[in-house]
């Protein structure tokens, strides 16, 4: 039923035609057409064709072509195309009014007025539709790190399928210079410049310009009328500009600017860009022109979003390809320093403008591994990244200099030249997080935080398996009583190290240490207090130590020390040393208040030249017969 609305003002219009009524009503027809044009445009509703023969119908009630009623056409057509419902083929309805009698003038005006404006607008809208296949184009492209791996993304880019330019910014930067072009031509003004605001100080930086003179290629706001738009979001008009054209900043001459008119491109409800025209005339630029300066100002809305939107798609999903790369090799490894190769390698694909560093805490203090390879221990309780590590809060500081009052890191710390931070905190079991430092202003935001937050989370359950990976590791090598290493694990080291010692030409030393009269003192105080006697001696011997010797629990109550780059001389004064330190060491029992000491004997033996690992440990054995031998609580060598 709907179809055939437009049947009932059809035979109304040509009733009217073929029989006029003897009288006008122009002001109920103006008031009429005023209603039927708000409801059209507030409702969209009826159709074109039956809102045109409707509009028809009160016009010739009106007087027709005869009276001033027939231009109520005009404010009709402009709010159909505006609205997007006009079609040009029924727009030749006004002219049936010429049934009436010959009447040209009229005509003209009324097609005078309404086709520049159908023109104009269908540019636009053409434009328009344009962007939307090509947002529509991009949507359907798969952009999730399991659709796409990097390689895919890659080709995406470079060779532009599924409607990704092949170089974004140049088609980005095509797009706007022909729109400007297009600006410029039919409005004529003097100048038509674009600013765009720069990310990291906020300033407006000319970019597009087109002038009937010379304009200064990025220059930037910082005086004028066009400061206006770092905080207002208006329209800015000005008929008779006397301000000169240098507070313009796009000129670097005296230009007798006198009418100029700029528009905020505004994305996201932040003045992104200045779109300005001046003229050398005053009052220069009218409604029209204003009018199509704005719809420019619109179109270059939708391009700003739109490149940002593909840029932003291209790289999420660019970044989401490292995560799932990273996440497969971590799976793959087990040791810790493998898997920070790995993250350090994803953070330079995602950020290769930036420096990473990795925290993680290790005993009371933090280690820092830096992407160079620097690593070191630091005291980070009074830093910046201390508070985001303890509240576990993701840390974004893009001005540091002006916000820092406290360390970044550690007091002692380097130079990092940092001006922005992006800091992502481990949110398992394991204290640290990932810091990235860049020196340049406004360089991270929240998507940013986002990509660096997963990578973190990564890190953090790979660093959890590595610490399971390595407790296993240490409970195949250690001594589960004395917390010493096995003695699988020593005769191992003992042969890398006589290998190492051959090859390279140093030398080293092999302790045996044995404790006094153990077996009455296990027998008198019962296997607890016996375990405990070898926990302690265990642990006196470990803490006299370097950090490149080991100790082993070599059998019973015996222990094995061996010494790197030690010669026989200092092996006796190492071993005299852990004598005196045993023989001195208190030992409180767990269910008793008697302290206990023991005592130990000691052989020392040094590799020499063609001995092999047999011969040292059988040496060090005799040296330690011999302690015994001669009243034990003493340390002894059989070599010369």
């Amino acid at each position: 039923m709907k179809r055939f609305l437009f049947v009932i003002p059809l035979i109304t219009f040509v009733a009217l035609l073929l029989f006029p009524l003897p009288f006008r009503l122009p002001y109920v027809s103006l008031l009429l057409e005023g209603i039927f044009i708000f409801l059209f445009w507030k409702f969209r509703r009826p159709d074109f064709v039956t809102s045109l023969l409707i509009t028809s119908t009160i016009i010739e009630i009106g007087g027709g072509i005869h009276s001033f009623v027939y231009f109520l056409y005009i404010p009709f057509a402009v709010v159909s195309i505006y609205t997007g419902d006009f079609n040009p083929i029924p727009g030749f309805v006004p002219l049936i009014h010429l049934f009436r009698g010959p009447s040209l003038l009229p005509v003209i005006i009324l097609y005078g007025s309404v086709v520049p404006f159908y023109l104009l607008f269908t540019t636009r809208e053409m434009r328009r539709k344009k962007l939307e296949e090509y947002v529509k184009a991009l949507k359907q492209t798969p952009m999730s790190a399991t659709d796409l791996e990097k390689s895919t993304i890659q080709k995406t880019i470079e060779t532009g399928d599924a409607g990704i330019p092949m170089k974004l910014y140049d088609r980005y930067s095509q797009a706007i210079r022909e729109l400007l072009g297009n600006l410029h031509n039919m409005v004529r003004p003097y100048s038509t410049v674009l600013f765009l605001r720069n990310k990291e100080d906020g300033l407006f930086y000319l970019k597009f310009g087109k002038s009937e003179g010379r304009v200064v290629p990025d220059s930037v706001i910082e005086q004028g009328p066009l400061l206006y738009f770092m905080k207002g979001t208006e329209p800015l008009s000005i008929d008779a500009y006397s301000g000169g054209s240098r507070k313009l900043s796009y000129y670097d001459t005296d230009v007798p600017i006198k009418s100029l008119i700029a528009f905020p491109v505004i994305v996201e409800d932040v003045v992104e860009g200045i779109l300005c025209l001046d003229s050398l005339e005053g009052s220069y630029f009218d409604f029209a022109k204003k009018t199509i300066a704005r719809s420019v100002a619109m179109e270059l809305e939708i391009l700003i979003s739109l490149y940002r939107f593909t840029q932003a798609s291209m790289i999420e999903a660019f970044h989401f390809s490292i995560i799932h790369k990273l996440t497969g090799e971590i799976a793959s490894k087990l040791e810790r320093e493998e898997m920070f190769q790995s993250v350090f390698d994803a953070l330079g694909e995602a950020y290769s403008d930036v420096y990473p560093i990795i925290l993680l805490r290790t005993s009371g203090n933090f280690l820092v591994i830096e992407g160079d390879g620097r690593r070191y221990l630091k005291d980070i309780s009074e830093s910046i990244i201390q508070g985001a590590i303890k509240n576990n809060l993701i840390l974004i500081k893009n001005n540091l200099r002006a916000e820092m009052k406290r360390p970044l890191i550690a007091k002692d710390e380097r130079d990092f030249g940092a001006v922005s931070i992006l800091f992502a905190p481990f949110r398992g079991h394991v204290d640290g997080g990932i810091l990235l430092i860049s020196d340049k202003r406004n360089r991270f935001n929240e998507k940013d935080s986002k990509v660096v937050s997963l990578i973190a989370d990564v890190t953090d359950t790979a660093l959890e398996k590595a610490a399971l990976y390595e407790k296993e590791k240490m409970r195949a090598v250690m001594d589960g009583l004395t917390g010493v290493y096995n003695h699988r694990f020593f005769q191992e080291f003992l042969q890398k190290q006589m290998e190492k010692a051959e090859r390279e030409g140093e030398v080293f030393s092999l302790l045996m240490i044995d404790i006094d009269h153990f077996k009455k003192f296990n027998d008198r105080y019962g296997h607890q207090t016996g375990d405990l006697v070898l926990k302690e001696v265990a642990m006196v011997i470990r803490d006299g130590l370097r950090a490149s010797d080991i100790v082993a629990r070599y059998g019973g109550e015996e222990f094995a020390v061996v010494l790197p780059n030690v010669d026989r001389d200092d092996a006796m004064v190492v071993a005299e040393k852990i004598r005196k330190t045993i023989e001195e060491h208190n030992i409180v029992q767990e269910y008793g208040k008697e302290v206990l000491h023991v005592t130990v004997s000691i052989g020392v033996a040094t590799l020499t030249f063609g001995m092999t690992r047999d011969q040292l440990i059988s040496e060090a054995d005799r040296a330690l017969y011999r302690a015994k031998g001669e009243g034990r609580n003493r340390v002894a060598t059989i070599q010369i």
